[in-house]
């Protein structure tokens, strides 16, 4: 018989007229002692059917004279799952079927003996006894459970297969038929495929963009939950103040042919806080203590590696749009990454014992994982690298090809090379040359006979592919257009930020850096709005109209396309008024940035209270953000000062646009000083 691993490997020799063990062990990350042994399995199969057998080469090769003999092969052979597949069925009726578990239906299902199965069985509960479930029988399989660990177990098993779900059923192999065959049985048939595409079209929706991991343990969770609902089992408790997305969760409640309770939608809309989602900064997160956090994150990192992480901001609206999670995931013990420390390189070690330390003297952060700690360390080796103030490699130029010659070298180098050029001459003067411990390397144009006690490289007057790769070699490293302009930028602190911005405009011009994306600097609500951004009206009747003036103004100050208003619209009435925090204010933002000409933000007051179904509101805020991340630093300012200064109420008493900016004004001065 042939097992689920063996049909893996047949599926790759089809392709293939020659191959070697070792090849095949790497392409299909299978241990070669395996490969081998599959392959002896293989052609035992082969030698039965009377078919032409795998050729076995010197050095480990592998001839196959004729890809059909595995079509007959397949034809006329049992299939047999191995052990690790048997175990990973029984672990998931166990798990979320264990009143059907029967030991002769699944010996009879599975094709191997009942001795096999109990064994698997036990080999199983071994495993989850780690996590306090325990299995007895009394006329039929019973499985008693610890309510603080079988959610999080039943979670992860699911996480396994989130794979399948994308893919088409042809390619399936049995083991994962049958895996599929179970899941359909369990949930309903297509049950599991509708809440997936469920979860697919919210996160289209709310225009979320997931990392692969991050995704996973989003989709695990829902479908996790909606299992457990379905077949009562325990599931975490989630409390919130925060409106239903009525709409949305509706769409699941027919899926599943249930009424949810309020505590079931709370939980499955709720998964989402704890995930990282690219450019999306949630306001109903606790953006004031993030904020206070990262500060003193960068300020001790800094003091420990001495580098001024405070200018990078990329850096900041990294960790701004990491730790707001972050800190959730924390509050409800929720382990969303896998990632471990293996993935640093060994050259960057120290940045993770600095992260280590740095979090040890955070209380909130004295629990954080290992892999939340390497993430954290992640951004900072990114930083690093972007600050990294690299010292210019000392170069000598030898170039006896005239003065023209010799000055295009120096501009190719100096504008293509973190290099200073201390001197140059002619191949005959290499002789008499001695400054030798004011040089890093020797560039030279032509073969140098007279030895150079330097490390060298021979390139062509104008560059080549290959001259680049020597100068690597050598050790010049290029120039980085980012770490550039921030050092640049570091340097002109002693001009305003107006003139400096000015001055670094020129820069890049003359630099030819005008069309690179240099990230712009939205520290504060003022540096997004202008005085013909703001509106204030007596009352509006309807939320729609509300939206539609707020947003109206990006669009009339050409910042936005219509696209954008219809994007919002859309965006509330399938998903609620989650953007709208009761009694402070409502925040609008499109992740559409194809819809996005310029970045800005408009700030409507009404005199009278705006109603979004139970919430009420006399400000509005639509936001328009190019790059999805800019406008981070900004509102989490908004928030601090909407927690710690009067700004919401001022608001309401303001008559003019230019009352509105001024008030604007004085409450970031307030939170500058704070």
């Amino acid at each position: 018989m042939l097992s689920a691993r063996m049909l893996i490997i047949i599926e790759y020799l089809r392709n293939q007229k020659t191959t070697s063990f070792r090849e095949i062990a790497s392409e299909l990350d299978i241990k070669e002692r395996s490969v081998r042994y599959d392959i002896k399995g293989i052609n035992e199969e082969l030698l039965v059917r009377g078919l032409p057998q795998i050729e076995k080469q010197s050095k480990g090769k592998l001839l196959i004279s004729n890809s059909h003999i595995f079509d007959e092969l397949l034809d006329n052979n049992d299939i047999q799952l191995s052990s690790d597949e048997r175990e990973s069925l029984i672990r998931l009726y166990i798990l979320f079927n264990v009143e059907k578990l029967n030991i002769r239906r699944l010996s009879d299902e599975l094709e191997v003996s009942r001795r096999s199965v109990q064994n698997d069985v036990d080999n199983v509960m071994n495993k989850l006894e780690l996590y306090e479930m325990h299995l007895s029988y009394d006329r039929k399989f019973i499985l008693k459970e610890s309510e603080d660990n079988s959610y999080l177990v039943r979670m992860n098993e699911i996480k396994k297969y989130i794979y399948l779900l994308t893919k088409e059923v042809d390619s399936l192999n049995l083991f994962e038929n049958k895996v599929m065959d179970f899941l359909n049985n369990i949930f309903g048939e297509e049950v599991i495929f509708k809440l997936y595409h469920w979860i697919l079209n919210r996160i289209k929706r709310m225009q979320w963009s997931f990392s692969d991991n991050s995704f996973d343990w989003y989709v695990a969770n829902v479908l996790t939950t909606c299992l457990c609902i379905m077949r009562k089992y325990t599931i975490p408790h989630y409390e919130s103040t925060n409106d239903i997305e009525n709409s949305s969760i509706t769409e699941v409640e027919e899926i599943l042919h249930l009424t949810l309770t309020t505590n079931q939608k709370h939980l499955i809309l709720s998964y989402s806080n704890y995930t990282n989602k690219y450019g999306e900064l949630d306001i109903n997160l606790d953006l004031i203590l993030t904020e206070d956090i990262i500060s003193r994150m960068i300020s001790m990192m800094s003091d420990a590696l001495q580098v001024y992480f405070l200018k990078d901001t990329i850096l900041i609206k990294g960790l701004l749009n990491h730790v707001a999670p972050l800190l959730e995931r924390i509050k409800g013990n929720v382990h969303v990454y896998t990632m471990d420390e293996t993935v640093i390189p060994e050259s960057y070690m120290y940045v993770y014992e600095a992260i280590q330390a740095c979090t040890k003297q955070i209380p909130i952060l004295e629990s954080i994982t290992k892999e939340e700690l390497v993430y954290l360390t992640i951004h900072f080796i990114g930083s690093i690298q972007r600050l990294r103030h690299n010292s210019l490699k000392k170069v000598l130029l030898i170039c006896g090809l005239g003065y023209g010659a010799t000055a295009l070298l120096k501009d190719s180098l100096r504008n293509e090379y973190q290099v200073d050029v201390v001197g140059s001459f002619s191949a005959y003067e290499v002789d008499a040359y001695t400054q030798w411990e004011d040089v890093d390397v020797v560039i030279s144009t032509s073969k140098i006979v007279l030895p150079v006690p330097k490390a060298m490289a021979v390139v062509n007057a104008v560059f080549t592919l290959e001259d680049h790769a020597k100068l690597e070699k050598l050790g010049l490293e290029k120039k980085n257009v980012l770490t550039n302009y921030i050092d640049i930028e570091r340097r002109l602190d002693f001009l305003s930020d107006k003139d400096r911005n000015k001055t670094l405009t020129i820069i890049k011009e003359e630099l030819g850096y005008k069309d690179v994306n240099i990230p712009q600097r939205y520290s504060y609500i003022s540096d997004l709005i202008g005085i013909e951004s703001i509106r204030i009206v007596d009352s509006i009747s309807r939320w729609k109209d509300a939206v539609n003036l707020s947003t109206g103004i990006l669009l009339e100050n050409k910042l936005v396309t219509d696209e954008y208003q219809t994007t919002i619209l859309r965006g509330i009435e399938e998903s609620g008024f989650y953007s709208v925090t009761d009694e402070r204010f409502a925040l609008f933002h499109c992740g559409n940035t194809d819809s996005i000409k310029l970045s800005g933000m408009s700030l409507l007051v009404s005199k009278k209270p705006i109603e979004f179904g139970q919430k009420k509101v006399n400000v509005l805020f639509s936001l328009a953000s190019k790059d999805r991340k800019e406008h981070i630093p900004a509102i989490v300012k908004l928030m601090r000062m909407v927690n710690t200064t009067n700004f919401i109420d001022a608001l309401k008493l303001c008559n003019t646009a230019t009352e509105v900016l001024n008030e604007l004004y004085r409450c970031e001065e307030e939170i500058k000083v704070s």
